[in-house]
């Protein structure tokens, strides 16, 4: 399965409260969409200091951000995490497994850890 079908087939499980075509309209349009043999993702642009409403609001915006939030993100996480790297994000925020809560991780950390297989 691709990353691409497998993104699908988790989100439409989880209960995002957002379609997935409005999802990916709303990332095509205010974020990034990234689809590699390798991962797929969707992300945008946010601010470190914001509340986890706010990470997860698809109405803030922060477009000059070296923070994403990874709305999903499916396939290889090393692949990810190195286009991350190069694209000059330094943090990251994500939901684990369509829980509420937003974790926050600097980019070099989690890398640290994944090269430590630290990261599941």
């Amino acid at each position: 399965m691709t990353p691409y079908l497998r993104a699908f087939e988790v989100y439409g499980k989880a209960d995002r409260g957002v379609s997935w075509t409005d999802a990916l309209d709303y990332h095509l349009q205010f974020g990034a969409v990234v689809s590699t043999p390798e991962f797929f993702a969707m992300l945008r642009p946010v601010e470190l200091f914001w509340d986890d409403v706010e990470h997860t609001a698809m109405n803030c915006r922060a477009p000059h951000s070296d923070v994403w939030h990874v709305w999903t993100l499916a396939g290889d996480l090393k692949s990810a995490l190195a286009m991350a790297c190069q694209h000059g994000i330094t943090w990251v925020t994500f939901q684990r497994h369509g829980g509420s809560r937003v974790h926050r991780a600097a980019l070099a950390q989690l890398m640290g850890k994944l090269k430590n297989q630290k990261i599941s």
